[in-house]
């Protein structure tokens, strides 16, 4: 049974505190799209699916670190394949909006903002799944999450931003769009 559904229920303010925080950040996200707001069921829509992608990046992180043994044990070797797979993953999510979205993706800003949402997606799970495993749950945790919520913001606009300025930039780019 996870954590928040036990009676002491002692994640739960950490949960709500991690949904809040997301929930402000992404009115922040939105408030700086200058240009032409993105439609908010688009952006649920690029959250929803960020989330299920760091939910399967982090799969896949499992399974290649078990699969190294002992040398999935570092740090670094952890830190290299998580940056890895998350931000290719987030990446995947915002090429995804383009190809499929393209009436709406149609500034570079649109990248940035799409790729901020895919990644707070992903932060969300993963926190969530952090929180799960932790043992002492306490506000030092907070500071934690959201760190995380932000790190994947910025890695997943800035991944997203160049695909904006790629798709704009760069005559006959691949062709797909």
């Amino acid at each position: 049974m996870p954590t928040w559904f036990r009676p002491h229920g002692s994640s739960m303010p950490i949960f709500l505190a991690v949904l809040v925080c997301a929930a402000v950040l992404a009115l922040l996200i939105y408030r700086y799209d200058l240009y032409e707001k993105e439609p908010w069921p688009l952006l649920f829509l690029t959250l929803v699916v960020g989330g299920i992608t760091g939910w399967l990046a982090g799969r896949i992180e499992d399974t290649i670190l078990i699969n190294l043994g002992e040398r999935g044990n570092d740090v670094f070797t952890q830190a290299i394949l998580a940056s890895i797979t998350e931000e290719l993953f987030k990446l995947a999510v915002v090429l995804g909006v383009a190809f499929v979205f393209r009436e709406e993706f149609n500034d570079p800003i649109d990248g940035l903002i799409y790729g901020a949402f895919a990644g707070l997606g992903a932060a969300v799970e993963e926190s969530f799944f952090y929180i799960q495993l932790a043992d002492n749950v306490g506000t030092a945790l907070i500071g934690t999450e959201l760190i995380r919520l932000l790190l994947h913001i910025f890695l997943g606009g800035l991944a997203g931003f160049g695909v904006g300025l790629a798709r704009f930039r760069i005559p006959n780019w691949p062709g797909i769009f």
